[in-house]
């Protein structure tokens, strides 16, 4: 009986390798991940999946100019690359391009034949405009939670009318309030903080607000009544 079924046993055997060769080949075409976005600062996220963002797939980190193949990310922000029809094992995929207007970037060493890779982007520092307002008091003390409001011209902030303000918010615990969000100019800023009946505030100091280059403001309130 063993005799009788060696044949079909080898038949068998050299189906299931030949099967698993195609598959283990065929694998080795795909490239297949997941685009996220992690930032805290501007979209106060972290670890989102991007959709209808294109991935680039690259056989040279080093060249931000050239790329092998692209793909669009789907509703859940996968990407796929197949049918890799050169002898490489090792790539890079790549993201560059903006979101809202703000420059996010990202890269991931990849083989040939990974499915789950993750490439993560974050968001390019060096191209904000960083302003940090300090709130304090006479004596230099931080003032926590004083509202804090950006107006373009001096005479709007001398009225203090929040609605005609170009951003307003609030300071951490330690009186500092810090934004990314405002474009390079000249603002006005007022600092206000009500305690009981006692009101301090600094109304219209003004600020430079430079492309790329980090601001720290200190102003310090005054009792008014």
């Amino acid at each position: 009986m063993c005799k009788k079924n060696t044949p079909l046993l080898l038949v068998a055997v050299l189906i299931y390798t030949i099967v698993s060769s195609c598959t283990k080949t065929d694998k080795k075409l795909y490239l297949r991940g997941r685009l996220f976005v992690s930032d805290e600062i501007l979209l106060g996220k972290k670890d989102l999946p991007l959709a209808q963002k294109r991935v680039l797939l690259v056989d040279n980190e080093n060249d931000s100019l050239n790329f092998l193949y692209s793909d669009t990310t789907d509703i859940e922000g996968y990407f796929l690359f197949n049918l890799l029809n050169d002898n490489k094992d090792h790539y890079t995929v790549r993201f560059t391009d903006t979101i809202n207007g703000y420059r996010y970037f990202g890269s991931q060493p990849v083989a040939r034949g990974e499915e789950n890779i993750l490439l993560t982007i974050r968001l390019d520092n060096s191209t904000l405009n960083y302003i940090k307002i300090s709130s304090q008091d006479t004596a230099g003390g931080g003032i926590p939670n004083a509202k804090v409001s950006f107006f373009t011209s001096s005479v709007l902030a001398q009225l203090g009318d929040t609605t005609a303000a170009t951003l307003v918010g609030t300071a951490d615990g330690y009186g500092d309030f810090v934004t990314y969000k405002l474009k390079p100019g000249t603002y006005y800023v007022n600092s206000q903080k009500s305690v009981d009946t006692m009101k301090f505030e600094k109304l219209a100091q003004e600020v430079q607000i430079e492309r790329g280059k980090p601001i720290i403001s200190i102003l310090q309130l005054t009792r008014i009544k």
